[in-house]
């Protein structure tokens, strides 16, 4: 697996493109502010769910050596909600790179870091 993919199912979806720069856009702020050393320490891999899917956005970490990051994006053409939306699970990834995926279940204070993080995105992009 890739360092950072996102599912190639979604390629067919109305607007893909538009969905796509936009993860794209905040992952390379990511890579720039934290290094490569962070970014790249655990594979990733993006998805997006609309309904029955579970509880979305979310950050999954998997077989404790993987993380999913699922968005819950039902109109790929809104940029700044998938803006907000990576980042914010993003921002988790970070803590989870930092610590090695030994990080404690978010709490309010995290919750708060990664939703001030994702209007910084929305502001930057």
């Amino acid at each position: 697996m890739k360092t950072f993919e996102v599912n190639g199912n979604l390629e067919d979806e109305k607007d893909f493109d538009i969905f796509y720069d936009s993860i794209i856009r905040t992952w390379n702020v990511f890579n720039e502010t934290f290094g490569t050393d962070v970014m790249s320490k655990i594979d990733l891999y993006v998805d997006n769910a609309t309904e029955k899917s579970g509880y979305t956005p979310i950050t999954t970490v998997i077989l404790k050596k993987y993380i999913i990051i699922k968005l819950g994006i039902k109109n790929f053409a809104n940029v700044e909600q998938t803006i907000y939306q990576f980042a914010h699970e993003l921002c988790h990834f970070v803590l989870h790179s930092i610590t090695n995926l030994n990080k404690p279940r978010a709490d309010a204070k995290e919750e708060n870091i990664c939703s001030a993080m994702s209007l910084i995105l929305i502001k930057m992009l």
